[in-house]
């Protein structure tokens, strides 16, 4: 199991080649591509050259040793616009399987749409199998596969959290409906969490053949956090002993944006590098868990 990070803050402050070397100097073993919400410059769907350039920047990954191995497609699609390219949300995660490919990237979240929560006749369900089938074509096509994640309405005036893919069974059955191996999971342990779910018990819903991938992060269960493990509420123990027990076989990766982003320039080092070791720290527990699952049972 590799140890990844997602690239968003790193890369919007200082480019993406930047923050894949200062990832490689922290000791992770590979990035987490983010590919939404870039600067201009940086934003490597909307350039011309855009296969030209994610090529460079694989290249670059390559000498530093860093493994590109998961990405984050943007999520500007909003209910009711077309599932074609005449739609720039939609054609942008087009763009960003093509990306993929050639970054070698093997699958990318996608986020599903939201649709109107207050409007029972839609079924959030229904509609985004139309979604998600109707980018079956470009997986096939450039070699990525789509992670579909568990996500959440907020809702402001209750001041509270609604799942999509709540439950770990309404995830599975969802992805098995798309009828394709094109599709996978990915769990984000802080939506879980605010969502009525400790991550655990999702992971434990789960199974290996589905999940794919994982946004690992910590919360305080009142908001969707993104702290680094260790710095809210969730049982770190019982999340490593059920993907053990699962034995899951994807990789590791920290989306803790509100842990970097609180750092200045000359601190980012020293907290990368910290949470490089929680996140080793936090595969050991798991992989001694599996070990001692797979053991034999000492003779009485």
């Amino acid at each position: 199991m590799k140890l990844l990070m997602e690239t968003y803050n790193l890369a919007r402050s200082y480019g993406i080649k930047e923050a894949l070397r200062m990832l490689h100097d922290a000791g992770f073993d590979a990035a987490d591509v983010s590919l939404y919400r870039l600067a201009p410059e940086e934003d490597m769907l909307n350039r011309p050259d855009r296969c030209e350039y994610a090529r460079s920047v694989r290249e670059y990954a390559d000498s530093l040793g860093v493994s590109l191995l998961q990405a984050h497609s943007p999520f500007d699609m909003k209910y009711g616009e077309p599932f074609d390219m005449s739609n720039k949300a939609y054609a942008d995660i087009v763009y960003s399987l093509e990306v993929c490919s050639v970054l070698g990237i093997p699958h990318t979240v996608v986020h599903a749409v939201k649709t109107p929560r207050e409007d029972c006749s839609v079924d959030y369900k229904e509609y985004n199998r139309a979604f998600y089938l109707s980018l079956l074509p470009y997986c096939e096509k450039y070699g990525v596969k789509i992670a579909v994640e568990n996500l959440f309405w907020h809702d402001k005036k209750r001041e509270c959290f609604f799942g999509l893919f709540p439950t770990p069974a309404e995830m599975t059955d969802f992805v098995d409906s798309l009828g394709s191996p094109w599709f996978t999971v990915c769990l984000d342990m802080g939506h879980t969490a605010i969502t009525g779910l400790d991550p655990e018990t999702y992971i434990l819903g789960m199974d290996k053949r589905h999940l794919g991938a994982l946004h690992v992060q910590d919360t305080d269960f009142l908001g969707d956090r993104h702290f680094l493990p260790y710095s809210g509420k969730h049982n770190w123990d019982a999340v490593c002993r059920a993907l053990a027990k699962i034995d899951y076989c994807g990789d590791f990766t920290l989306e803790i944006l509100h842990f970097i982003d609180k750092y200045p320039p000359e601190l980012l080092p020293a907290a990368l590098e910290f949470a490089c070791h929680v996140g080793h720290s936090l595969i050991d527990k798991v992989e001694n868990s599996r070990a001692e699952a797979a053991a034999p049972a000492a003779d009485a």
